[in-house]
């Protein structure tokens, strides 16, 4: 299995949800439904992590990776996260995501994370 069929099992399986709002003029990667708002990515494998007050936590439990930017990676669990929040800072959240085998940088990682801002 690879591809968006990956990317979608995994979502899946880690209940996680892809947003895909904004994305209708997007291509494909081979990943998954690329953003060109976030230098054409694929949101597909971004993980999070917040608290229950919807907040970035001072200890993470999930996203402890120390990848940093443009490392190769399995997984976003490999990747060092950035703390990512919505237009207002109501909420905010750890994430990172491995994106073809590399981590990416803060700026992309948040830009895929405010697409599930409400």
């Amino acid at each position: 299995m690879r591809g968006g069929a990956l990317g979608a099992a995994l979502a899946a399986g880690l209940g996680l949800a892809v947003v895909g709002g904004g994305c209708a003029g997007g291509s494909s990667d081979g990943f998954g439904p690329t953003v060109p708002a976030c230098n054409g990515l694929s949101p597909v494998g971004l993980e999070t992590e917040s608290t229950s007050g919807g907040q970035c936590p001072s200890a993470p439990a999930v996203l402890t990776g120390k990848a940093g930017p443009g490392s190769q990676c399995a997984s976003a669990s490999d990747c060092a996260p950035a703390c990512c929040s919505c237009a207002g800072g109501a909420k905010s959240a750890l994430a990172a995501i491995c994106n073809n085998g590399n981590c990416l940088d803060a700026n992309d990682t948040c830009c895929l994370y405010s697409l599930g801002c409400d």
